[in-house]
């Protein structure tokens, strides 16, 4: 359920691409401008990972860990905030 509150809040961010159907503890995105979206989500105390350490990906993608619903509206505000800046 977590996972998919996740997905639902990424999936109706304007220029976020969910890729497939996330499975797993984590969904990837890609985002343009994917790294400097990280470092400054990174500033505001947020972490996820790199797309580019992962074979196949490059530098518009970025790895989000799923967590609780709190945490996902907290980052997804933070997320919307960044890319509306």
């Amino acid at each position: 359920a977590d996972r998919e509150h996740l997905v639902a809040r990424l999936s109706a961010l304007p220029g976020v691409r969910v890729a497939g159907r996330p499975a797993s503890a984590f969904v990837l995105v890609r985002i343009s401008g994917a790294d400097r979206i990280r470092e400054l989500l990174r500033a505001r105390g947020w972490a996820v990972r790199r797309g580019d350490t992962f074979p196949g990906l490059g530098p518009d993608w970025l790895r989000i860990a799923v967590r609780d619903r709190a945490t996902t509206d907290a980052f997804t505000t933070v997320l919307a905030e960044i890319m509306e800046a």
